[in-house]
């Protein structure tokens, strides 16, 4: 599940951030837009360069909400001044499907998108995917059962307010997607992954998400910590019955599955 397609080695006794770190940093050995300073900018040339840095940062990895505040604030006045991200938007219309670059400029303009939103003061509008996220989910995977760090130190993670800044819509959505599309190259069920994005879709509030967690769950056998499994069921299944995403075949599943592993969980637990 580790979308950059590269071995890399980490130590389990470092922490989940740690861990992320180097696989995030691994995917970024230069990143043209946080260094791109456009203060002096103007015109056509400054267009250029804007574009430029745009398509090589994005063929590298996501571009992340963090990433984009920082530099539409340190490059504020001239992008006011200048209207590029208006310019790429009015231009760049989505859906060229038939237009053989038509994923990189959809990302361009969808970039431009998700600045503006910097631009016009409202970062929490910006819905992107975050390789962060992901490689986070990944690592608090990675040290589940080691060294006694148990899932609820992981959940833990995952409530922080700078983890949950990175969970739009977009992210957690890609989430499950990227564990789509690698699921036939996992040796082994990855029950306590998909409790973790289950978390983030609970914690973002995504209903398209939930319902893939539901039926991603449904699959997989439980894990040794029963208890968190069943707990996770039965919030996902609140709030799936409260979107009317919850069928009478999905609260048979759930009762069943609280018949059989019930009584192994502590009644404090329940």
């Amino acid at each position: 599940m580790d979308p950059s397609d590269q071995y890399v080695s980490v130590e389990l006794s470092k922490s989940p951030d740690e861990i992320a770190n180097v696989f995030f940093g691994s995917m970024l050995p230069y990143d043209p837009l946080a260094r791109l300073d456009l203060r002096g900018a103007t015109g056509e040339r400054g267009l250029a360069l804007l574009m430029a840095a745009l398509v090589h940062r994005l063929s590298q990895r996501s571009l992340e909400r963090d990433e984009i505040v920082a530099f539409v604030e340190h490059n504020r006045v001239t992008l006011q001044r200048e209207r590029w991200l208006e310019f790429l938007i009015d231009k760049l219309p989505a859906g060229r499907s038939n237009d053989k670059d038509a994923p990189l400029l959809d990302a361009t303009r969808d970039a431009a998108v998700q600045m503006r939103h910097a631009l016009r003061g409202r970062p929490q509008d910006i819905d992107v995917i975050s390789n962060r996220l992901l490689y986070l989910c990944i690592a608090l995977d990675m040290k589940l059962g080691h060294d006694g760090f148990t899932y609820q130190t992981a959940v833990g993670h995952l409530f922080r307010p700078q983890t949950q800044a990175l969970m739009s819509d977009a992210a957690v959505m890609y989430l499950f997607a990227d564990y789509y599309r690698n699921m036939d190259e996992i040796d082994e069920p990855r029950t306590g992954y998909v409790m973790l994005l289950t978390e983030c879709a609970l914690l973002a509030d995504t209903n398209s998400a939930l319902v893939m967690a539901k039926i991603l769950l449904r699959g997989l056998p439980p894990p040794g910590d029963t208890a968190s499994w069943l707990d996770v069921r039965h919030r996902l299944a609140a709030r799936l019955r409260s979107s009317g995403s919850w069928t009478a075949e999905d609260e048979s599943w759930l009762a069943r599955a609280v018949g059989r592993f019930a009584d192994e969980v502590p009644d404090d637990d329940l």
